[in-house]
């Protein structure tokens, strides 16, 4: 109900996978990939006799995801007892089925675990990942951070204070100034937004008040750490107040 903008990018994504078939959504984590897959999938169920999705996270992931997709799609060998029928059967029906198909390979970090499961037929193949040398896989969409305005309108959709369909004017002065600059601080990463306006909404202080803590906790794990920089930085503070506010 919250994902907001990324207009362009599903109507880039959608000209790809027309015209090529497979095409790779890039981006470090937390920028919103596989939330992007997956509003895809929604806003063109209605062009896919069936919409599939897979963790690429291992090759046991896959395995056990494929052997899943058998019983999804009622194959004969959904009940088989050896994984490795049950993976072939959805690959045959992947690569000789005259239906339109979406196959959304989610956290496909590891290329080379692709090899074996990517289908040539006439369905279309989406891969979320951060590696960057895809091109031989997939045309790739590179995802980026939101931009200030599309955050702060996140934040305010997930705390409440704009409706799903609101615009970001709506809201009064103050709160779009707060949420755009939280928006800036968290950098514009989707996952640290919306961990943040959860946050919020349940601890019930204002955009203000999650400001300085957040900017207080991120200078603590700073010092904790020392020479070594936090890995993205904004999703790593906003969890870490969320797992303290838990406790």
């Amino acid at each position: 109900a919250c994902f907001t903008g990324r207009e362009k990018e599903l109507t880039d994504l959608r000209a790809t996978l027309t015209a090529h078939g497979k095409a790779a959504l890039q981006g470090m984590p937390g920028v919103g990939k596989t939330q992007l897959a997956l509003k895809y999938a929604e806003r063109h169920r209605q062009d896919y006799a069936a919409c599939l999705w897979v963790s690429a996270a291992s090759r046991e992931t896959l395995l056990s995801g494929f052997a899943t997709l058998a019983g999804v799609l009622d194959l004969p060998e959904r009940n088989e007892a050896d994984q490795a029928k049950a993976v072939a059967a959805v690959q045959r029906w992947l690569n000789t089925t005259e239906q339109p198909w979406l196959l959304i390979l989610d956290n496909a970090d590891e290329l080379e675990l692709l090899h074996d499961f990517l289908p040539s037929g006439r369905g279309h193949c989406l891969l979320t990942t951060r590696a960057k040398d895809v091109h031989a896989l997939a045309t790739a969409e590179r995802v980026k951070i939101m931009e200030p305005a599309d955050g702060a309108l996140l934040l305010l959709r997930r705390v409440g204070r704009l409706r799903p369909d609101q615009p970001l004017d709506d809201a009064p002065a103050n709160d779009r100034d707060q949420a755009t600059t939280l928006a800036k601080e968290l950098g514009g990463l989707p996952l640290a937004l919306d961990q943040a306006g959860a946050f919020v909404e349940e601890a019930g202080v204002s955009l203000a008040e999650y400001r300085d803590l957040y900017r207080q906790r991120g200078q603590k794990l700073r010092t904790e750490r020392g020479q070594y920089p936090l890995a993205h930085h904004s999703v790593t503070v906003t969890f870490t107040l969320a797992f303290e506010q838990v406790a």
